[in-house]
């Protein structure tokens, strides 16, 4: 339509369009757009015509003005009574076209729909979940008509989730391993120690019973589970969550059955870990509809387990899940929900006594163990000391006034009877529970990552289908796409050739026996 012609010209045309469509003649989409543009501009109200322009707009990928996406919303937002779920029809439409959502519109009339009597806890119930669902900051100012209620303590949980968050231990403390000092050194148990005892990420947490029953709904319909149990442990950590430490927040997740294991938990906000639980459990509910089962894999440090975890997820489309806290503290509903479903792991799970007996009771019954030649680890370990000192082991940290050199010679002395210890502790366990075991090797990764990988998932018996894309993801990442190649130095399987004296490589072979040993000849 041309801007230059009187509003009569344009009206004709419009109605013109109009006619022909109505009797089935072909109209173009710009035909149609100017028009309804015509219209809209006429009675802006007029939300049909304000949801027809915007249909056509999203057709033609083309912006969408801010007033016709207000207009669209306009008969839901003028109702009476609350439609959420048209709501929510509408904000995914405009989502998907990038176009604005007016949320400023649907918060005014959700606080008009509170208004009503007894509507409130409905109304904002919903309303939170509809934020939650978009990824929008929770907004907590919209007053209760009936006063204000309590948001902590366990005043808003239902007496029979009160009772069986009691009844189940939520206030339990998370205990720290039993002394070994052939895995875990008194100062790595000490550190352990005070991380279980930080604080968690500060947040209040408003709305708690609505975040944890939407959670807890969406977990225990996909993991096949009591929503009950679920939604009392949830909102008790959320409830709570300004006076927890690390601890306490495990000591909670510990009381149910089976959870994803987050290893970021000591640094999210609880939506944040909500969030990432809930889209845990949908991930691995839709991999088991394709066939896939547990994938169970733990890894000595630098073997370059942090890259093999990310081509496992981008191939698999599984998430990346933790068992244990820090890799030494084995947290209970973590381990059961690896050990049946498939997730990838990233960690370096310690053979300490707690940890296997939670492999065992878990039903974990086909295993794999990561390694690398001791002599590339030591290398490794020190140089990412250097690179990275604040989160260096203690040893390492200490040794780096001498640079790299002190580095180098503090995780000779210290790290290779813990490797081997940890290899030999897990090849003993896996025979004594019956586990299938299989050990890898940094090595034959470096050399073929697509081979190694596929070796894998024959291993766990994955249908083929679970990893056609293998090598496509592997180039990808190699190219730098998906996040590149992660924590991966330089892959190099024989530095320690051009790095170590002889007496250095002697002091290793020393200090490593049993199955590490025969697997590099030392």
């Amino acid at each position: 339509m041309n801007p230059n012609e009187t509003r009569q010209q344009q009206e004709d045309f419009a109605r013109s369009v109009s006619r022909r469509a109505r009797a089935g003649d072909p109209v173009t989409l710009a035909e149609e757009e100017a028009a309804l543009a015509f219209y809209f501009r006429e009675d802006p109200r007029d939300v049909a015509i304000a949801r027809s322009l915007l249909s056509c707009l999203l057709r033609q990928t083309k912006p969408v003005p801010d007033a016709v996406a207000e207009a669209a919303f306009a008969s839901v937002l003028d109702a009476d009574r609350a439609d959420f779920d048209a709501i929510d029809g509408l904000v995914r439409m405009l989502q998907g076209a990038g176009a604005t959502v007016p949320w400023s519109s649907i918060r005014a009339a959700t606080e008009r729909w509170a208004r009503a009597p007894g509507a409130f806890e409905i109304v904002v119930g919903d309303y939170v979940s509809l934020l939650w669902s978009h990824g929008r900051p929770l907004d907590h100012a919209i007053a209760d008509p009936a006063g204000p209620r309590p948001s902590t303590g366990e005043a808003s949980l239902s007496p029979t989730l009160s009772e069986r968050a009691r009844a189940e231990g939520l206030h339990a403390p998370f205990p720290l391993p039993s002394p070994d000092p052939s895995l875990l050194e008194d100062a790595a148990r000490e550190l352990l120690g005070a991380s279980l005892g930080a604080r968690l990420a500060p947040a209040i947490v408003h709305h708690a019973p609505v975040l944890a029953t939407i959670a807890a709904r969406s977990i225990a319909s996909d993991l096949s589970v009591d929503r009950e149990p679920m939604q009392a442990s949830l909102q008790a950590l959320l409830e709570r969550w300004t006076s927890l430490n690390v601890g306490a927040a495990l000591g909670h997740l510990s009381a149910l059955d089976v959870i994803p294991g987050d290893p970021y938990l000591a640094q999210r906000s609880p939506e944040d870990l909500l969030r990432f639980m809930v889209d845990a459990t949908r991930r691995v509910r839709q991999a088991g509809e394709r066939g896939l089962g547990p994938m169970p894999l733990i890894a000595l440090p630098k073997t370059g387990s942090a890259f093999l975890a990310a081509l496992l997820c981008r191939v698999t489309d599984v998430p990346a899940c933790s068992i244990s806290f820090q890799h030494r503290l084995r947290v209970a509903p973590w381990v059961r929900f690896a050990a049946r479903h498939p997730v990838v792991l990233h960690d370096h799970f310690l053979p300490l006594q707690e940890n296997v007996q939670a492999a065992r009771d878990a039903g974990v019954s086909r295993l794999v163990l990561h390694v690398r030649d001791p002599r590339s680890l030591v290398v490794s370990l020190a140089h990412h000391a250097v690179a990275h000192p604040d989160v260096a082991n203690p040893a390492l940290r200490k040794a780096l006034e001498h640079g790299l050199t002190g580095a180098l010679d503090a995780a000779i002395t210290r790290f290779p009877p813990l490797m081997a210890n940890w290899v030999r502790k897990w090849v003993e366990a896996a025979e004594e529970a019956g586990m299938e075991l299989r050990i890898t090797r940094f090595e034959d990764m470096a050399r073929d990552p697509v081979d190694f990988a596929a070796g894998l998932f024959e291993f766990w018996n994955a249908p083929p289908s679970a990893f056609d894309g293998l090598r496509a993801s592997f180039e990808r990442m190699k190219a730098g796409h998906d996040g590149g190649i992660p924590n991966l130095r330089s892959g190099r399987t024989n530095e320690w050739t051009e790095v170590l004296t002889a007496a250095q490589v002697h002091r290793i072979a020393e200090n490593v026996r049993g199955p590490l040993a025969q697997l590099y000849d030392l």
